[in-house]
């Protein structure tokens, strides 16, 4: 076992480089620049005996703390006292093995099933692994998703406001909030353990970042919200067939988009906002004409459409013409949109 180990002054006597409280941080070989206030070379040539039994955890259990005092500037009249104190630290093997396994286990998670073993290597590296107790609420209706959640064992369970009993489950291998990220519209149901359950999350920015990075991703949020929306927006969908209006204060522009894109009809979205408009042509789940009188970008047109609050819109179902033409993934429009969006909204770092 390796250890992780930290000097803080803690009594301090005419020292050029220490304060009391400062910290030098070493996980053997190297120094921790970002965990040490100043880096001492007598201080770590004085100690290094008794730092490398420290390293190793011989005649310790790691918990232990000691005092000892650098006299490396004993000519001047300089002390230091420091509290000496180490944490275990997995080694880069031990590490490595726990990636691989969690790699493997994202395997059997659908949505990451066609990520490239380097792509899950990445991916295992952003998630949190969290237990959730039974009874936990893990999402809550009505709030915005703040990751990507997959169930890796246990179950989850799903309800409506004023229910008392869940309506679905979700299942290991199985995800949760992701409609919530993409649509960028608040959790439509409230998910809680059904039973102690280990979940995994990915951070609603990382969710962006492996979309952008892996197409296989992007496509196959296309299907699946393709699925999810067939089956809840099923009125919706029968509506497309035939055309249908409305407003952008009951639909958002990203809603409206992933209904025509999980209905798969071809036509034209004519959207007339507040300040603007805008029109859309599908075709077999592609859109091949983005047309706005704001922008020349055709893809600018479109992030910029996503933040519209308000306007009219009409859906004329019906085949457009393809050839010669560009087309464009809707999910990945949005994605890319959303995430520009997400990106505003928190800042500059």
């Amino acid at each position: 076992m390796l250890y992780r180990v930290t000097l803080t002054a803690k009594r301090v006597h005419q020292c050029p480089l220490y304060s009391q409280g400062d910290q030098m941080e070493i996980s053997f070989p190297r120094i921790v620049k970002e965990g040490s206030d100043e880096i001492c070379a007598l201080t770590l040539s004085e100690f290094l005996p008794y730092l490398y039994k420290k390293f190793r955890g011989i005649g310790h259990d790691g918990d232990h703390m000691d005092f000892k005092v650098c006299h490396g500037c004993e000519l001047q009249g300089a002390w230091v006292g420091f509290v000496v104190s180490s944490q275990p630290e997995e080694s880069d093997s031990v590490k490595t093995e726990k990636i691989q396994k969690t790699t493997e286990r994202l395997r059997g998670i659908s949505l990451f099933e066609k990520i490239p073993n380097i792509g899950l290597l990445t991916l295992a590296e952003m998630l949190d692994e969290i237990e959730v107790p039974e009874g936990e609420t893990i999402l809550s209706e009505g709030e915005h998703g703040d990751g990507l959640y997959a169930v890796h064992s246990g179950r989850c369970l799903v309800y409506k406001k004023e229910e008392e009993t869940h309506f679905a489950e979700v299942l290991p291998g199985e995800c949760f909030g992701e409609m919530s990220i993409l649509t960028d519209q608040p959790c439509s149901a409230t998910i809680k353990a059904g039973e102690d359950t280990v979940v995994y999350r990915v951070a609603k920015a990382d969710v962006f970042k492996l979309t952008s990075s892996y197409p296989a991703l992007a496509n196959y949020f296309s299907k699946l919200l393709a699925e999810r929306l067939k089956k809840t927006n099923s009125q919706m969908v029968e509506k497309l067939a035939s055309g249908f209006s409305g407003t952008l204060a009951h639909m958002s522009p990203a809603e409206l988009i992933q209904a025509i894109d999980a209905a798969d009809k071809g036509g034209k979205l004519t959207v007339d906002g507040s300040k603007h408009n805008l029109e859309l042509e599908f075709q077999s789940g592609m859109i091949y004409g983005i047309t706005g009188d704001y922008d020349e970008d055709p893809q600018e047109c479109f992030y910029n459409f996503l933040n519209w609050k308000h306007g009219s819109f009409t859906f004329a179902p019906g085949s457009i013409e393809t050839a010669g033409r560009h087309p464009f993934d809707p999910t990945a429009l949005l994605i890319n949109g959303l995430r520009m969006q997400d990106e505003q909204r928190v800042g500059p770092h």
